[in-house]
């Protein structure tokens, strides 16, 4: 049994440790009533436990808008990019966008365990982490190998010609199995990859000119940042930074997105 981590910190709106699942969060997310908050695509998928509900949040192409209507408090096991589909052998494009109950997903009888780990648990975290490591130990390492060289060559700004040749595949082949294990292309893997870079950038260094934020990440010029912070995000760089730095000079009318706040980083990164 690997050495007890602690539980994320009840005290703060939202927090996250690692967990013993390689490339795996566990996070607390706490909401009060009548709050929305935009959650931005990252790439990940979600298994989410609200106390009475595990529902899992499929990979995303766009900004996710959760509501809360009460105080709500949610745990979540954020997997990396395309691991949750080979543990589920559900096709990741089938839950893109998506947060459905993992029951409709998952089978019957895995669900039942998760749910047996997790109801009534003082730490439900860490019981949901419990719960999935014999699974994650029954994949092989060929299975665990393409997710992470494909998002390895992503990262390092392959095409898909030329990933597909890495990968010993054909661009038909390589597309199929992304879209499988992703949810989408490397295409679209690289773009979401490319705004979290952002976003972390922005959080860092919040008084980074745009133009610097633009070449610093890769995107071409600062016209091309923006075009995809609103595709991606929903809001532009402005926007995102005006909700979420003090004393930022806001740029969008109240009600807009850019005034929801974001507590989370990601999209699927998750839900809450």
């Amino acid at each position: 049994m690997p050495p007890t981590r602690p539980e994320p910190d009840a005290t703060r709106h939202y927090a996250e440790r690692a967990s013993h699942i390689p490339g795996a969060l566990i996070w607390r997310a706490q909401s009060p009533a009548l709050t929305e908050r935009l959650i931005l695509p990252d790439g990940c998928m979600d298994i989410l436990w609200d106390g009475g509900t595990l529902v899992i949040a499929g990979p995303d192409t766009r900004a996710h808008v959760f509501a809360s209507a009460a105080p709500s408090t949610i745990i979540g096991l954020r997997y990396a990019p395309g691991i949750l589909p080979l543990l589920l052998g559900t096709p990741a494009h089938l839950l893109v966008n998506q947060r459905v109950p993992l029951a409709e997903v998952a089978p019957r009888p895995l669900t039942d365990a998760l749910l047996l780990a997790v109801d009534g648990a003082r730490a439900p975290g860490r019981a949901l982490e419990a719960a999935w490591l014999p699974l994650l130990g029954e994949l092989g390492a060929t299975e665990r190998g393409f997710p992470r060289e494909a998002l390895r060559l992503t990262r390092a700004g392959y095409g898909a010609a030329a990933a597909a040749r890495a990968l010993n595949l054909s661009e038909r082949q390589l597309y199929r199995r992304s879209i499988n294990t992703f949810g989408y292309g490397l295409r679209t893997l690289g773009r979401v990859l490319r705004l979290q870079d952002a976003v972390a950038t922005l959080s860092r260094t919040p008084g980074i000119p745009l133009a610097q934020l633009a070449a610093e990440v890769g995107y071409t010029d600062q016209s091309h940042l923006t075009r995809e912070f609103r595709s991606l995000a929903g809001v532009t760089p402005g926007d995102y930074l005006a909700s979420h730095t003090p004393n930022y000079p806001a740029a969008a009318p109240p009600g807009s997105a850019a005034n929801r706040s974001t507590a989370l980083p990601s999209g699927s990164s998750t839900v809450a």
